[in-house]
Formats: C-alpha cells, sequence, structure tokens
C-alpha cells in the first residue's frame, strides 16, 4: 500500500512539473498508464514529453503600442480598421468606410517570436470558432505601423511565421497620441519645380506656366514646403494649402522603393504617403507619387499600383540658378511673356530687369575661399566671392 502511494505521488509530481523547452513552450510530462495482467494490477509509468504553447508565459504586445490612443487606418474607398492594444491584447473593429457594419475582433497574443512576430488567436462575438495566424508589426515611427499577417486558419501553423507566409497591409495604422509631435529628417534635400498628374496621367492645372514649387530641407529640420502657384492646381482631394509648409513623419524603404509619410508642420491631424523610385533620393528624384489616401503602395513586381487608384503623379525638375541675373523657367525663352508683369519676376534674364551696371561689393578677405558645413553626416559645401547688389 505504501508502495502504491509513491507511485501515485510520482504520478502527480510529474503531472504538474513543468520542463522549459525552446522558444515560449511549456514541455510536460505524460502522466503513467495503467493496466491489469491476470487479475494483478500492475502500474507501468511511460513518461513522454509532450509540448504546449505557452500561453501564460505573459506574452505581450510591444509597449509603445499601449499608449491609450486609437489605431486606426484611413481608408475612404474600403474597410477601415480601429483598435487598441492593451497588454495581451488588441481590440479591432473593422467597418465599412462610412463607418457602418462593424465587426468587432479581439486578438490574443500567444507566443512572440523574433522580429516583433505574434503567433495570435483571433476571437469574435459571433458564434464562430477561433482562429490562428501569425502577426509581425512593422514599426515605420512611434505613430505610425504596418502589419505583415499570415493566412488565418482553424489551427495553430507551426510554420505561419515564415516569412513566405506573412502578407504585407499596405494601408498603415496610425495614432493621434502625440501625433504632431512626429517629426524626421526627409530623405532629400533641394528645390524643384513639380507638376502633378492624374491617376490616368491627365495634366492637372495644364494652362498654368509657372509650376508649383516643391522645398525640402533648405535648412537641416525644415521639413518640405508645396507652394501652389493656382488653387486651381490643388487637387480637392489633396486637401493642401496654397502654401502646404509639411514635416517628414517617417521614411522607409521596401524593395527598390522609398515610402515618405508627410504631416502639417500644425496641430492638424493628416497625413499623406510619397513614394519614390530607388532607396537612395540624395541622387536626385523625377518622379514619385502622393496617395490621397493614407495608403503606401510598393506596387507589383513591374512597379504598377494595384492597391488603389486614388494618387496623383508628380514630376519633378531641379534647376539650378547660379547667378542673381538669370530666368528661373525654360518658358522665359519666349519674350512676349515679358508683358506680363506675373512673368517678369520669373524671367529677369529675358525681360532686361538685370541689364546694365550692377554695384558690386565684396566680402572681407577673411571670408572668401570654400568652407564646409557638417549637418547630420552631409557636407554642404559653399564659396564666398562676391555679392551684387541690384
Amino acid at each position: 500500500m505504501k508502495h502504491k502511494r509513491q507511485n501515485q505521488s510520482a504520478m502527480e509530481h510529474n503531472r504538474v512539473k513543468g520542463i522549459p523547452k525552446m522558444g515560449n513552450e511549456l514541455c510536460v510530462l505524460n502522466p503513467c498508464s495503467i493496466f491489469t495482467v491476470n487479475k494483478m494490477l500492475v502500474y507501468l509509468c511511460v513518461c513522454t514529453l509532450f509540448c504546449v504553447p505557452g500561453e501564460s508565459l505573459g506574452c505581450t504586445f510591444p509597449k509603445f503600442l499601449d499608449n491609450n490612443g486609437m489605431w486606426m487606418t484611413h481608408n475612404t474607398q474600403g474597410n477601415r480598421v480601429q483598435g487598441y492594444f492593451d497588454g495581451q491584447f488588441l481590440t479591432a473593429s473593422r467597418c465599412d468606410s462610412d463607418g457602418s457594419n462593424c465587426v468587432r475582433t479581439t486578438i490574443k497574443c500567444l507566443i512572440r517570436r523574433e522580429e516583433n512576430k505574434f503567433m495570435v488567436k483571433h476571437s469574435s462575438k459571433q458564434s464562430e470558432p477561433p482562429t490562428y495566424s501569425c502577426m509581425q508589426i512593422l514599426r515605420r515611427s512611434d505613430n505610425i505601423i504596418q502589419i505583415r499577417e499570415s493566412q488565418r486558419q482553424l489551427f495553430r501553423n507551426p510554420n505561419a511565421c515564415n516569412k513566405e507566409h506573412l502578407i504585407l497591409d499596405n494601408w498603415p495604422m496610425t495614432n493621434a497620441m502625440g501625433f504632431e509631435k512626429q517629426k524626421v529628417a526627409c530623405p532629400f534635400s533641394g528645390g524643384y519645380n513639380i507638376r502633378f498628374h492624374t491617376s490616368d496621367k491627365q495634366p492637372k492645372c495644364a494652362t498654368e506656366i509657372v509650376p508649383t514649387r516643391l522645398e525640402s530641407e533648405c535648412e537641416a529640420g525644415d521639413g518640405m514646403t508645396i507652394k501652389f502657384t493656382n488653387e486651381e492646381c490643388i487637387d480637392p482631394d489633396l486637401g493642401m494649402e496654397m502654401e502646404q509648409d509639411l514635416y517628414c513623419a517617417a521614411t522607409w524603404t521596401h524593395g527598390n522603393v522609398t515610402f515618405v509619410a508627410v504631416r502639417p508642420q500644425s496641430d492638424e491631424y493628416n497625413i499623406w504617403c510619397m513614394r519614390f523610385r530607388g532607396t537612395d533620393l540624395s541622387r536626385g528624384i523625377d518622379h514619385a507619387e502622393i496617395f490621397l489616401d493614407f495608403v503606401c503602395d510598393p506596387g507589383d513586381g513591374y512597379g504598377i499600383l494595384r492597391e488603389t487608384s486614388n494618387y496623383l503623379n508628380i514630376e519633378f525638375e531641379q534647376r539650378v540658378i547660379s547667378t542673381t541675373c538669370a530666368d528661373s523657367y525654360v518658358f522665359c525663352e519666349d519674350d512676349r511673356l515679358c508683358e506680363k508683369e506675373t512673368y517678369v519676376i520669373h524671367c529677369r534674364k529675358m525681360c532686361g530687369e538685370c541689364s546694365g551696371r550692377q554695384d558690386q561689393c565684396n566680402f572681407l578677405p577673411k571670408f572668401e575661399g570654400e568652407w564646409i558645413e557638417q549637418t547630420r553626416k552631409r557636407e554642404v559645401c559653399g564659396s564666398y566671392f562676391v555679392c551684387l547688389y541690384m
């Protein structure tokens, strides 16, 4: 009898004893088997090791997501998603674009993998069985994230977090908490003349001769400014001012494209995504797209946008003016424009506004020569020789 109690005690010990394994799994010993031989009670312990996912080991989502603010997508043409992160849970709602027909889902973090990948369980209030997937959270900034997710299944797939199973959601989620403070250096600098075209290549305000102007990081930290010359050049869905000051809120690369998320230099909660070809914009840019909804579509294998047609094409032209008496635009070659005061300021050379003797002044000798300014690991070179009074 004493031997029987000892065996039962050992069985209970093996049943509750946890053996840590790789990752967040919990491994336990299978209880002993019992059977009879020739009317004699025989205890045979077959101790097999099996593992169960460790839901109870404290899997939580990244702390920066849990800031009491609501995360949401900005899709005016399809489903909108919004949700709150709270430790182990994400409570999300998916609604139609007008806010109706919402479906609420509770997403529970089960196991945390590398690179912010999480095995999760999806549960809704409807009488449906839970589903499982792997979710990866891509942190574009403190207020902007993107999600890559595997196909949802009725069972836990141990390979769900493999790269080939994760699909990127091109609609980033943003959080309004502290959004007005979000600011990074823009990935290119300089001034450009730009022209807008619709997604089907139709020019905006084609009759306007003076192009829109874009200036980026003229001084480190300045951000970006877009100066429209005519209200007709502003697409109604773009929602910008005649002179729109912007900060770059985040920038990242995907394949061979660079995305730049820009926001107003104000407390206004608005955001646009710009897509540029290439990953080193310091070499110069000639084309980009700006999405009218906040979507960052990398395009298919040929770079063709498939997610939405609600965007504008932008053509960039950088014209370097090396003297104080120079025409600002190529169209100044037509001297008939000098009859209109509107264009004279842009075509000073063609219109003879800077001909004749110019009063000259010199910088002090100690300032002459080449100077180098180092800012943000970038060198800006310049020479001081002469200044001109017009």
